[in-house]
């Protein structure tokens, strides 16, 4: 069993505990520009500023990753986070609030969020686990990794009766702290892989072994899973805001998220009867469905968390099966990079969808947004046949 690999199972909790911090950062920041500004349109925009600079972030991580190995980029990247988030607060709660210093530094704050979940990746698909017991492995990941986004609105909901919407802020930074410490403590352990994949000089080269074609088309899939996170970011607290109960926003974030963990864990547990071309086809689909039934919720909360929820289990075999082709159409050497271009694609997507949704005329334009979403993840549907041979091929090994 993977989990009784004390290697794997370390892992799996860094991620978990790792990814508590980003499902708490979006909501808080939200919650906390709302109250310094009372504009969602500005929370929008700082909210697209954070998943922008992670974006950034996951780029250049996964390059420093492949070559320099974990824990130096982890290290360094979590202290610069911890300043980042100590200096938004500083900024934005102050008397002489300057918007574009909030936004650069959300921005600051997104880029140097500890990726240690790009650090696991790498580490599963160089081990020497079978192709079955990495698509497990990749399962149990992403559920590692939707616990975590379940936990981290949850606690934003608790810190911001208990404290303030900027006191939630803070204790990202610290919680931040810890899930680093946590991290790296396993690598100097020797439970997670520390050692530089690429020499010094030489730079990871993507898609060494099939055409850029199935590695767009993963890009494509990624960016549309990553607006539906980015709207559901602003049409969340809007649609509880015009129902009176904005300050529960985390609990629908958590609702999202545990579909997510959901879904992820019974893809990873059932013998499906089709391929896994099919099974991105028939979520994506199902996913674009589901979005465009929001559009007749959104004065309903209680309905619209049940479609979220559904939402969110269609979004974990998307995960899965994205992560799986990423690694069959990346160079072994250049799994860090490629993988982090694709999260990095669907963060810019995440934002775009952020700033799009915020810019909307208020709850009267939420259909409107949801709509377009819809029309977005149904059109990306198409895209699993470009992976054919790139998933068959993974199937079959």
């Amino acid at each position: 069993m993977l989990l009784r690999d004390r290697r794997v199972s370390g892992q799996l909790l860094s991620v978990l505990f790792a990814t508590v911090p980003l499902g708490m950062f979006p909501v808080a920041v939200v919650l906390a520009v709302h109250a310094w500004t009372g504009s969602f349109a500005m929370a929008g925009w700082v909210s697209a500023a954070f998943t922008g600079g992670s974006a950034v972030g996951l780029t250049v991580q996964g390059h420093l990753i492949d070559r320099f190995g974990p824990d130096r980029t982890i290290g360094v990247a979590g202290g610069a986070f911890v300043v980042a988030v100590v200096a938004l607060v500083s900024v934005g709660g102050g008397p002489a609030r300057w918007a574009p210093v909030v936004v650069v530094l959300a921005a600051v704050a997104g880029a140097s969020l500890p990726e240690v979940t790009t650090a696991v990746r790498v580490w599963l698909a160089r081990s020497e686990l079978s192709s079955p017991q990495r698509v497990a492995s990749y399962s149990l990941l992403g559920a590692c990794f939707q616990t975590g986004l379940v936990f981290g609105p949850l606690l934003v909901t608790v810190a911001v009766v208990w404290v303030s919407p900027a006191g939630a802020l803070l204790v990202v930074g610290a919680v931040s702290a810890a899930a680093s410490a946590w991290f790296l403590s396993n690598v100097r352990r020797g439970r997670a892989e520390s050692l530089p994949v690429v020499a010094a000089g030489e730079e990871p080269r993507m898609v060494a072994r099939s055409s850029y074609g199935p590695m767009l088309a993963i890009f494509g899939i990624a960016a549309a899973s990553g607006a539906v996170g980015g709207v559901a970011t602003l049409v969340i607290p809007r649609v509880l805001e015009a129902a009176g109960s904005v300050e529960s926003s985390g609990l629908l974030f958590a609702t999202l998220a545990v579909g997510e963990v959901v879904g992820a864990v019974a893809y990873g547990a059932m013998r499906w009867p089709f391929g896994p071309v099919t099974q991105l086809v028939l979520v994506l689909a199902g996913t674009g469905v589901l979005v465009a039934a929001c559009t007749f919720t959104t004065d309903r909360p209680w309905a619209f968390g049940v479609l979220l929820f559904g939402i969110g289990a269609a979004s974990g075999p998307v995960a899965v099966l994205l992560a799986s082709a990423t690694e069959l159409a990346a160079a072994g050497r250049a799994i860090g990079a490629a993988s982090g271009a694709r999260i990095s694609v669907s963060l810019l997507a995440s934002a775009a969808g952020s700033a799009f949704a915020g810019g909307a005329n208020g709850q009267s334009g939420t259909p409107v947004v949801l709509a377009v979403l819809a029309s977005v993840v149904l059109a990306a549907a198409a895209l699993p046949f470009f992976l054919r041979r790139t998933l068959r091929a993974g199937h079959a090994s």
